[in-house]
């Protein structure tokens, strides 16, 4: 089994949390993790709302469902019968005791219509990504991630073996979904063809009434065709004939169900935060990659078109939201584009309100002009600004003065820069 990076982090929740829930979409491998976490608990059990029986009971009398004395109630698939966070509540308010549940989720709780608790202050979230580069090659997870060097200023000396725009091209086109790894290139876009529908078609049933799941599809190849763009939900909707606020509704539930990735503008006033369109992604590459009709025995195709340069970012990106999400520092994520057209495809931020700031290339060279967004925005905060980075296709890490450096794209998952 691929040790995922995050384990560490659930336990520590555990630890500290009377609920702890752990969300992500679905087959990225939340099941696995929690059932192995069960596993090493003392007086732990495990119950998965896939099974029919177990759903049945759950929705019909949640306050039995969760009455076992079990330390640990694990329940997969909670979104399944969303009724049981009442009486989870009923329960943990009777005992202040951490780690007495663990839960996994295929939607985002903490937005769903259908959701009549969150539990705050009794419940803690995580997120659970596909898997990450470094993962998939059997890594061990790191004490200091890359996020966490550059919020220290600080940037290793990469060497990479993989460069240029090909081989991360392969990369992207596999993604990391679990049961894409290891299969030949047309299996897995059947794979994620078959993902895809079965999401839009059935598991959105669980958390919406929806009018046209036909539609729902169509936006998903919509974002998928306009990846890394800022979201135009209007434009959106236009082109598969549903008005505004019907395609922004659609956009939120693929968006509540983890196939969606929108990225908030940033900037130092929170109300133009607010005012500002995100940029979307497809949550992953491979993803992407079969919504447009690419897998890696034909992405020869999108070598020289923008959508090459897309696909990249998509992957890097959320290989960046991976890398962060079992980061020391904590961060929330952003993109920054202003009325002169500078933009910047990533701002990470931390609560003391430092900044990195992260451009992607797909080129193998890099220059001084491709760090001129990031000095706009080193001139408006100064030194809250950690670092700027260009991740770039190319061999090695190159200083470009204060507190800049182009980083290999490899540097992500390289487990020991030299």
């Amino acid at each position: 089994m691929v040790q995922r990076y995050l384990r560490p982090r659930i336990l520590e929740l555990l630890a500290l949390s009377r609920v702890v829930t752990v969300l992500g979409a679905r087959q990225v491998g939340k099941t696995t993790l929690v059932g192995a976490i069960g596993d090493g608990l003392p007086d732990a059990k495990f119950r998965s709302l896939d099974d029919p029986a177990l759903r049945e009971a759950a929705r019909e009398d949640p306050a039995s469902f969760v009455s076992d004395r079990a330390a640990t109630v694990i329940i997969d698939e909670v979104q399944r019968a969303p009724d049981l966070m009442l009486s989870i509540k009923e329960r943990v308010d009777r005992e202040n005791k951490p780690g007495q549940f663990l839960l996994t989720g295929s939607a985002d709780l903490l937005d769903l219509e259908t959701t009549p608790d969150t539990l705050p202050g009794r419940n803690v979230y995580t997120r659970l990504f596909g898997l990450s580069q470094a993962e998939i090659a059997g890594q061990s997870r790191p004490a200091e991630t890359i996020v966490d060097a550059w919020f220290g200023g600080e940037f290793a000396d990469v060497n990479a073996v993989e460069t240029g725009a090909e081989p991360l091209m392969a990369r992207a086109a596999t993604g990391g979904y679990p049961d894409a790894l290891n299969r030949p290139h047309e299996a897995v876009r059947l794979l994620l063809d078959s993902y895809v529908e079965a999401s839009v078609r059935k598991q959105v049933d669980e958390i919406a009434r929806v009018d046209s799941r036909d539609h729902m599809r169509r936006i998903l190849s919509a974002v998928a065709a306009r990846t890394s763009s800022v979201l135009n939900v209007t434009e959106l909707g236009r082109n598969i004939g549903v008005n505004r606020l019907t395609a922004e509704r659609y956009v939120r539930l693929l968006r509540d169900m983890f196939l969606v990735e929108t990225i908030p503008a940033w900037s130092r006033n929170i109300d133009q935060r607010q005012s500002k369109p995100p940029k979307a992604y497809v949550a992953d590459s491979a993803m992407m990659a079969a919504l447009i009709g690419a897998d890696p025995a034909s992405i020869d195709l999108l070598r020289e078109g923008t959508l090459a340069g897309a696909l990249i970012e998509c992957f890097v990106v959320t290989e960046l939201l991976k890398v962060c999400s079992f980061s020391r520092t904590r961060t929330d994520a952003y993109h920054y584009r202003d009325s002169r057209g500078r933009e910047v495809d990533l701002v990470l931020e931390r609560a003391n309100l430092d900044v990195v700031a992260v451009e992607i290339k797909k080129s193998s060279t890099v220059r001084a002009d491709d760090f001129r967004a990031i000095d706009f925005l080193a001139d408006r905060i100064g030194d809250q600004l950690k670092a700027g980075v260009v991740l770039y296709a190319g061999k090695e890490t190159l200083r470009f003065g204060d507190r800049k450096a182009a980083v290999p794209i490899e540097a992500l998952w390289s487990p020991t820069p030299t």
